[in-house]
């Protein structure tokens, strides 16, 4: 009689706390106290704290009052100001476990340990909710429950469920995952409840990926840990973000959806196939590679070149060995002196493996007067890199120095029809410069750099001006 709880949702208004004030003048009739207990305070209005707060300022001795609130930051400082603050943590879920094996045992109660796990795990580690689920079970099967009937009795999808899904979808393999989410909504289970659960899971991945020692971020039993961890050593970081990101949002239209189970079976989908994502530091750190090779500098990392037809993996020694087939040039001598094979070998030794590659497509034509005449086709990627001023510049330094004095470049273009045969078709020459372009090193090297494959190849319109990128 001398504890009284007030619903502060419902008694939210002034008179409501003239009434309650009117009531604390009584002497208890029992107790030493007379308790007040206000729920939800956090609903009081402005008006209705500041008529509490002549009666907090100067309480009658027998009086105490117990203010309940999950939202602590929505009470006036001064009314905070008043009270002792006591914060109450989450019960974790091994101890809230512990303490339900103690009250099955003690109301005489046959329950598996496992199916005492999904209720601590249900509860989110609060006792009265958990006390509330215990009580639904036994009302629903008596006090010896069999055992996986408490996940059917509060439609708690199986947690080896979630985790065979988890481990399908981080491997790629969605013909393992959807058959356990068919399963699960044939038998009538909550698929809103089962990819909120997947959710967790994959969140238990990332936090075992992260950390060394993820037992104390993992309120899961032991058995359950060591199996996340084992899943968490084959997947990328990366992954886990996309598929959770994936999950999340499927969760927002699952809400709002007709039918849940297609939402969840494509979010599943999606996920067992989608890449992970490259962060940023790492691609800009590829994109300022791709610069280095286009301005002809070695860049800041070895890139391997895989031979046609490879996988990719293989590293090779050189930036551009075996990238591409060339056509082999005879060692046509020049008037100065030094052969066409020798000055490419120069170039060679002269670490520049861009220019090499680039000045084995051209052809020799002739060295007079100081002036090396080479010519490209035309339509050739290579002409227009050939004819950029740096390029243009080594080339010639190269060659003064082997030559022994100064030399100029002359690059000639090539007309197209000379690049393949006279009776080639425009489709015929098409295909040779798209095959062209894709073999070029500078693309091998940025398909390698961002581990990217070449979807379209797009011939240059011809309308364009010579300065535009083909």
């Amino acid at each position: 009689m001398d504890v009284l709880e007030i619903d502060g949702a419902s008694n939210t208004g002034v008179d409501d706390v003239r009434e309650l004030r009117e009531k604390v003048r009584y002497l208890p009739q029992s107790s030493r106290y007379k308790i007040y207990i206000i729920d939800e305070v956090h609903m009081l209005s402005v008006a209705a704290f500041n008529a509490l707060l002549k009666t907090l300022e100067e309480p009658p001795p027998h009086v105490i009052f117990i203010f309940a609130t999950t939202e602590p930051h929505k009470i006036p400082a001064t009314i905070l100001s008043r009270c002792q603050r006591f914060d109450f943590a989450r019960i974790p879920r091994m101890k809230m476990l512990a303490g339900l094996e103690n009250i099955c045992r003690s109301e005489g109660l046959k329950i598996d340990s496992s199916d005492l796990a999904v209720i601590a795990q249900k509860s989110e580690g609060s006792v009265r909710d958990a006390l509330s689920l215990l009580d639904q079970v036994v009302s629903f099967s008596g006090k010896e429950v069999p055992k996986g009937e408490v996940a059917r009795a509060l439609g708690i999808v199986d947690y080896t469920w979630i985790a065979e899904i988890a481990e399908a979808v981080l491997s790629n393999d969605p013909s393992r995952a959807l058959p356990v989410a068919d399963r699960a909504f044939n038998q009538g289970y909550n698929l809103r409840e089962l990819l909120r659960e997947l959710i967790t899971f994959i969140r238990h991945v990332a936090v075992a990926k992260e950390t060394e020692d993820p037992d104390e971020l993992i309120d899961l039993p032991a058995e359950d840990i060591e199996k996340i961890k084992r899943i968490a050593e084959n997947v990328y970081p990366e992954k886990l973000q996309v598929v959770f990101g994936i999950l999340l949002k499927a969760e927002e239209h699952m809400n709002r959806a007709p039918d849940p189970r297609s939402v969840l079976e494509m979010a599943i989908i999606r996920a067992t196939h989608a890449e992970p994502l490259l962060p940023v530091d790492k691609a800009i750190e590829r994109i300022e590679e791709i610069e280095s090779l286009l301005q002809g500098r070695a860049p800041a990392r070895p890139v391997s070149i895989p031979p046609e037809g490879g996988s990719g993996k293989k590293d090779t020694p050189g930036l551009f060995d075996s990238a591409r087939k060339t056509e082999t040039h005879a060692p046509e001598k020049t008037k100065g002196g030094f052969s066409w094979a020798s000055f490419l070998e120069a170039v060679k030794r002269e670490n520049e493996p861009m220019l090499a590659t680039l000045l084995e497509t051209a052809t020799f034509e002739n060295m007079d007067r100081n002036i090396l005449s080479i010519s490209v086709p035309r339509d050739s990627i290579y002409y227009m890199q050939l004819q950029h001023r740096d390029t243009c510049a080594r080339i010639e330094e190269i060659a003064s120095k082997l030559n022994g004095h100064k030399v100029k470049l002359k690059v000639h273009g090539k007309d197209a029809s000379s690049a393949v045969s006279t009776n080639a078709s425009e489709t015929d020459l098409d295909k040779a410069l798209k095959k062209e372009a894709k073999e070029h090193p500078l693309v091998k090297g940025a398909q390698e750099i961002l581990e990217a494959t070449i979807r379209d190849i797009r011939p240059k319109n011809k309308s364009q001006s010579s300065d535009e990128t083909g």
